[in-house]
């Protein structure tokens, strides 16, 4: 192995000199293995590189260790679909530009015995919520596609700056029994859409107390959410009211923004709107101003056409984050940032099988720092059926 090198960003071409070099020091066994390969190599180009950035590191191990060529293409149950439609929706290459509300063609997916290892692990956790809440429905709406809908859906909980369409072992997850093809997109707005989605939540929320911050943007759009879990409610191109009798709470920013019916709440940072009384404990939301904003920002998938689109975008993605939120017992009101550091997993290894009713595809991912709350959740180990037919089945990596 070759000296560290000093504790600065590593150039491009140092950076492929130390994973050539890593990849050079494991036995052949393990720089064949596409699952323990890539995971020792990048332990050994840290050791030797620790300035260098973890995931421009990370992204040249696996430029190094991709196949040659894309995994070759699932078998389905059932009768093959007519040529015609097997053509369109099928055969035609991803592009790797592709934006929300885009038409976008399948990759290639696993065979029984394929191995990988996936970088986009979060997303096998966050579509069953997904399946389970309708959301892919009103995705299909958005894009005009149900293909659509499930590509750029998958962007959006993805997180800025991921392409998880680029990765054969996501193609799963969007492959659906039926797609009807191109459809006229439904002119949904952000609020008709957030309107639509908690007609169909039960319970519905039930808020002691009211957040309410303006999300950034033009035309800029006022959010009101539940203090306490986090769920967003109403929003609207003007500060809305709050419900007589509930505490309605602001950040600083936005208290200055509406003028002298504001009062202190807690330490300066969260302001009161209107007569109702201080809570003697602040919610959580309170004491996390701006957190909203930042949620919506994280779920805008690239590419979104006008910022009317991206809002719409991120309040399905939140929706479908929430929910699964709700499903860690003390969890609820976590953000995504938080819910990314510590409870989704930024990767995981799967295997392809043949189950006795379809194919399945075994997910083992490589523990979060509080993967025992998802075991106790009953989140994981956990198996959820897709439209295709297919099975994902969820487990931790051992060891």
């Amino acid at each position: 192995m070759a000296p560290a090198l000093p504790a600065t960003p590593a150039p491009p071409l140092a950076l492929r000199a130390v994973v050539t070099e890593a990849r050079a020091a494991l036995p052949p066994d393990l720089a064949a293995d596409p699952l323990r390969g890539p995971l020792l190599a990048l332990a050994l180009a840290r050791a030797a590189a620790p300035g260098a950035e973890a995931g421009a590191l990370a992204a040249t191990i696996r430029a190094d260790f991709a196949p040659a060529a894309p995994a070759p293409p699932l078998p389905r149950r059932g009768a093959d679909p007519p040529p015609a439609e097997a053509a369109r929706n099928r055969s035609a290459a991803r592009p790797s530009g592709a934006v929300a509300g885009t038409a976008v063609a399948a990759a290639a997916s696993p065979v029984e015995g394929w191995i990988g290892t996936t970088w986009h692990a979060p997303l096998f956790l966050l579509w069953r919520d997904a399946l389970e809440t309708g959301a892919l429905g009103h995705a299909a709406r958005l894009a005009g596609g149900a293909e659509a809908g499930a590509a750029a859906l998958a962007r959006t909980l993805a997180g800025p700056g991921a392409d998880p369409l680029a990765d054969p072992s996501i193609r799963m997850l969007l492959d659906l029994a039926e797609d009807p093809g191109p459809v006229p997109p439904a002119r949904l707005t952000p609020a008709t859409l957030l309107e639509a989605l908690q007609a169909e939540t039960w319970p519905p929320p039930n808020p002691a107390a009211l957040v309410l911050e303006a999300l950034p943007g033009e035309p800029p759009h006022w959010l009101l959410a539940d203090a306490a879990t986090a769920t967003w409610l109403r929003l609207s191109g003007q500060p809305m009211p709050g419900v007589p009798g509930l505490p309605l709470l602001l950040g600083m920013a936005d208290a200055a923004a509406l003028g002298g019916a504001t009062q202190p709440a807690g330490d300066g940072r969260v302001w009161l709107l209107g007569g109702a009384d201080i809570p003697t404990t602040l919610p959580p939301l309170a004491r996390l101003p701006g957190r909203l904003a930042r949620d919506a920002a994280a779920l805008v998938p690239p590419g979104a056409p006008d910022a009317a689109t991206a809002l719409a975008w991120a309040v399905l993605g939140q929706h479908v984050v929430r929910r699964f939120a709700r499903r860690l017992p003390g969890f609820g009101h976590a953000g995504l940032d938080w819910l990314r550091a510590n409870m989704l997993p930024e990767t995981a290894t799967l295997r392809q099988a043949e189950g006795r009713d379809g194919p399945r595809l075994l997910v083992r991912l490589d523990p979060p720092p509080l993967a025992p709350q998802l075991r106790m959740a009953g989140i994981v180990p956990a198996a959820y059926g897709l439209p295709g037919g297919a099975e994902v089945v969820l487990g931790f990596a051992e060891g």
